[in-house]
């Protein structure tokens, strides 16, 4: 018995210019609420309205932005959004590239927020690596803009998940304390889950085998899978899979206990095909 977990690897920001007319300090900030300070030489200012940029990382510099490059590194694809002030020909001014989504967010400048503060919303995807792009026809005094970088969301197909019984397959994203374990088991469950939040659980047949597991994924993820403690779990484990030292619960038809407590082993996978099978596996164990 063995769970798998697919976690997509944390958006990692390096090496940032944030090109402004002022070269005031830069910052970045998880957006995790309605509004988030606009810029780091400008106290009062705040951008709002920020519920379709939950999660992303704001890029917090000047309060004009220059001609001038705007380049980060990045660890994983991300969709960089630009919000650009609604008062100006935003269209024209967008990076080359960019797209208008049809969505805008608030801008509350200095207390003056109204619908002539709306900063309507620019997106492009960005492979991993460097991301660099330049704001076009800026002035001194009139450019604002704010900078967003979302890490792409995680999707999974085409996948296999090799059982004894070829029971069906279920994903299911871990939002909680526990998730049912198999498919043709109901009474199964799998607990203790903090530190798998956020993870795509592949919920197949109680029992796997010693064939593939594959499937695809759109954005490098790290694979960790939860071993039956039972038995030698080191030597069971997926070639090429590392020990983490964490383990999670294994609650057997209420039969929770030490003995249930599956060990956590990972590998980090790039975009495309994940594939891996585990050893000395037979049935019923």
């Amino acid at each position: 018995m063995a769970g798998v977990f697919v976690m997509e690897r944390s958006l990692v920001l390096s090496d940032i210019v944030s090109g402004g007319f002022r070269n005031a300090p830069v910052e970045v900030e998880e957006i995790d609420g309605e509004a988030v300070k606009f810029a780091t030489n400008r106290d009062a200012y705040v951008l709002n309205h920020l519920a379709s940029l939950q999660g992303s990382k704001f890029i917090r510099g000047d309060n004009h932005k220059s001609a001038g490059d705007q380049a980060f590194k990045v660890n994983v694809p991300v969709t960089v959004i630009v919000a650009m002030d609604g008062r100006y020909d935003h269209a024209a001014r967008a990076p080359e590239g960019f797209a208008a989504t049809g969505e805008s967010i608030g801008f509350d400048h200095s207390g003056r927020t109204s619908a002539e503060f709306r900063f309507p919303l620019y997106a492009k995807d960005f492979n991993a690596g460097l991301a660099k792009f330049q704001f076009r026809h800026f002035e001194d005094n009139d450019g604002m803009a704010g900078v967003f970088v979302m890490e792409r969301s995680l999707v999974l197909s085409d996948i296999v998940s090799g059982g004894f019984r070829n029971a069906p397959v279920e994903v299911e994203e871990i939002d909680g304390e526990a998730v049912k374990f198999a498919t043709n088991r109901d009474a199964y469950v799998l607990n203790h889950l903090a530190s798998l939040q956020g993870s795509k659980f592949i919920r197949g047949d109680n029992h796997k085998s010693a064939g593939d597991q594959a499937f695809k994924v759109n954005v490098p993820v790290t694979v960790i899978v939860a071993m039956d403690g039972r038995y030698d779990h080191a030597a069971r484990a997926p070639e090429g899979f590392a020990a983490t030292g964490e383990s999670i619960g294994f609650d057997h038809s209420g039969r929770t206990s030490a003995e249930f407590r599956f060990p956590l082993y990972a590998k980090d996978f790039n975009a495309g095909l994940a594939k891996f099978q585990f050893r000395h596996f037979e049935d019923n164990d």
